[in-house]
Order: C-alpha cells, then structure tokens, then sequence
C-alpha cells in the first residue's frame, strides 16, 4: 500500500536518499553492518529499533471458529427451518413435536462440529509449520564478511543476500538487484 502511493520513495528520500540512510544506521552499503562485536553495540542498535521477534498473533479459541462456521447463512437458515418445523408441529401434532425439527438441528450441530474441529486442527498445524520456518537462517554481509545467521539475530542495518526463492523474513530497501 505505501509503495503504491509512493510514500515509501518520498520517505527514502526525506532521509537523503540510500546513502544517508545508510550513514544514519552507520551501515557500509559495500562491506555491511560494521559492529565492534561487543554486546553494547548490539544492545544500543537493539534497545533503538527493537528485535526481529515475531509477535505472535491471539490464538484463536475453539470456540471461535465454532462462531465463525456458524456465521454460515445456509446454517441460519436451517436452524430457522428448524425452529419453523417444530412451531408447526407443535400446533398440528404435540406427540411427534421433535422428530423433523430436531433432525435438522442434530445435522446443523453435526455440521458446526465437524467443520469448527476441522478448522481448529488445521490452525493448530499452521501455527507449528510457521514456527519452524521462523527458525531458518539467513546470509547477512557483516563486518566486510558473509555470514549466516538466525532471522531473529537480524539488525537494523544488516545488509541480506537473498536468492531466488527466499523468503524476505523482515521490510526492507532493496540497493542492489
């Protein structure tokens, strides 16, 4: 959205372009991030702009997705016919009241079960195949050398070789492609 509208090039270059950015991070856009390797430069840069951690997002209930499946208008409109069935019924013959309408509501419940586990296993799956390709490692130029290194190890300022395929696991300014 914001490369659309171009706001992305105007704050570049409100900056002063690439290499007063590059400056301000105290980045070589040649031979990468230059650190002194001690943990207080890492701490500064971390302590200014914050970590590559993924926030993790609300874990949605079970109960949720049992709302969500029945926000379906095809279930409202059983459980409607459900509780028209049984009103009628009711009027016409007391005995057998239960037999249509609860026929329908059992299939309505069926179907919210069975859809509402369904999608709350798959969101469980999800949730694990993310966190183990969170773990992957990239290759950073650091200190006039290449260097791999865990996603969540990048920095403000660390320079990313990507190849074909990869995945960009933070936002970024390409300088060279």
């Amino acid at each position: 959205d914001r490369i659309k509208d171009c706001q992305s090039t105007r704050s570049l270059a409100s900056f002063g372009g690439i290499f007063s950015l590059a400056k301000a991070l105290k980045l070589n856009i040649q031979t990468g991030l230059i650190t002194t390797g001690s943990s207080v430069d890492t701490n500064e840069r971390l302590a200014k702009f914050g970590s590559n951690q993924h926030i993790p997002q609300e874990q949605k209930s079970l109960w949720s997705f049992v709302v969500e499946t029945f926000e379906d208008t095809m279930l409202r409109i059983l459980v409607l016919a459900a509780v028209i069935s049984l009103t009628v019924k009711m009027l016409e013959d007391p005995a057998r009241v239960w037999m249509d309408g609860f026929t329908i509501l059992l299939s309505v419940v069926i179907i919210v079960s069975v859809s509402s586990v369904n999608n709350y296993v798959k969101e469980k799956q999800f949730e694990k195949l993310y966190a183990s390709q969170e773990r992957s490692s990239v290759t950073v130029f650091r200190n006039k050398r290449m260097e791999s290194i865990c996603v969540f190890d990048l920095m403000v300022g660390d320079l990313l070789q990507i190849n074909s395929g990869d995945i960009v696991p933070v936002d970024g300014i390409l300088i060279k492609g």
